[in-house]
């Protein structure tokens, strides 16, 4: 059974990587792709527990 060579690994990340990651630990543009994303059965939708003042917490706590 003939062995193919390995590739020899290199120490640098893939180009791609460099540029998907932000090197601050933020990520705006898929901040903004979350706050876009809908889903029914949430009763909060993304983006909008932003305006909520809190209200929506307390009423679920005292229940």
């Amino acid at each position: 059974m003939p062995s193919t060579p390995r590739k020899p690994a290199s120490d640098e990340p893939e180009v791609t990587q460099e540029n998907d990651v932000p090197l601050d630990g933020t990520d705006p543009d898929g901040e903004a792709m979350m706050k876009e994303v809908r889903n029914d059965r949430l009763e909060v939708q993304p983006g909008e527990e932003e305006k909520d003042d809190g209200r929506g917490q307390q009423q679920q706590q005292q229940q």
